[in-house]
């Protein structure tokens, strides 16, 4: 990635494409980022079904039309992924340096995730270089994201006329955006919750590290239906109400009856008065521990690459693991 430039933010979710552009600023010595152009495009239902691409040339052209609109000129882009094609874990190795973990992990890794390692981008970070462990062991994180997802993703990107400079995952992306706007002492813990019109990714941090990940497949399209079918209007009716606009008399209606809005699958709404719970994907065991990744302006002094991005930047003090830090 170019010195001194940020990369474009491109979020290709299931209902609609996101650009975001920031420029970097310095006050009083310290780095910020400001908004210099944000848009947004709709996208033809089911162009994304489960994560998968079924309409490749919708993206493209929303991609291209946000270029065109938005006025940009930076190729360099960074997009998001997550689902079941996505693996997170915390796993203990014997002490080695980051350039022989990585030659390694290739022999390692088939133990720990359940594709093909021929099929899968994997990257590694170690969790406590700095640490004295006298078993002689360290932690690491093991990321893993299958080749086709990746390579769909990638493609429509390019063909939209960008090149792909980073691909992070999703959760950790909020993370980045979280630490980049905010200073929260390091014996807190905080849950970041990024929700989506079909998944929302769930990253809890502890002490400065990612404890828990989870991607749960529900999102505002099911709240969308269920505001639909209780209220009898039509799809769109129902998205403006859930936006906050549509028919007053509906939103109020909506507003009195909130209470009883339920869902038969996935995942409820809490009733006034009622613990909804914990809630947890058990379709996906392997989305458990994470780490606090590498913002994208640590990134530009890299060479461009695309695969998984994200780096501890604190030393690991216990928690994590899979299952451990589960709510």
């Amino acid at each position: 990635m170019a010195r001194g430039k940020l990369a474009l933010g491109l979020d290709i979710g299931s209902t609609s494409v996101k650009m975001i552009q920031l420029k970097e600023q310095r006050r009083r010595g310290v780095v910020g980022y400001a908004l210099q152009s944000f848009g947004m495009k709709p996208l033809p239902a089911e162009a994304i079904v489960d994560g998968a691409l079924m309409n490749s040339t919708a993206i493209v052209q929303a991609v291209q039309e946000l270029i065109s609109e938005l006025r940009v000129k930076q190729k360099e882009v960074a997009i998001g992924v997550s689902g079941h094609s996505v693996i997170i874990k915390k796993i203990s190795m014997p002490r080695m340096t980051q350039e022989e973990l990585e030659e390694s992990i290739q022999w390692e890794a088939e133990q720990y995730i359940p594709f093909d390692v021929k099929d899968v981008n994997i990257d590694t970070q170690i969790l406590n270089p700095d640490a004295n462990d006298a078993t002689g062991q360290m932690d690491v994180l093991l990321v893993a994201a299958k080749k086709d997802m990746i390579n769909d993703y990638t493609t429509v990107v390019s063909e939209a006329g960008l090149h792909p400079a980073v691909v992070d995952v999703d959760a950790f992306a909020v993370q980045n955006v979280f630490g980049a706007n905010y200073d929260v002492p390091e014996n807190q813990t905080i849950v970041l919750i990024n929700a989506g019109a079909s998944v929302v990714n769930i990253n809890i941090v502890a002490n400065g590290m990612t404890v828990f990940t989870r991607d749960v497949t529900i999102g505002g399209n099911q709240f969308t239906e269920e505001i639909q079918k209780q209220l009898n209007v039509s799809y769109e009716e129902a998205e403006a109400l859930k936006s906050g606009g549509g028919d007053p008399a509906l939103a109020g209606l909506l507003c009195r009856n909130g209470g009883g809005l339920h869902f038969r699958q996935g995942l409820p709404l809490r009733r006034d008065g009622e613990d909804s719970g914990s809630v947890q994907d058990d379709r996906d065991p392997g989305r458990r521990a994470g780490g606090n990744p590498q913002s994208l302006s640590k990134h530009r002094n890299r060479r461009p690459e695309v695969r998984p991005a994200f780096h501890h930047g604190r030393s690991a003090n216990g928690g994590g693991g899979d299952g451990a830090g589960s709510p």
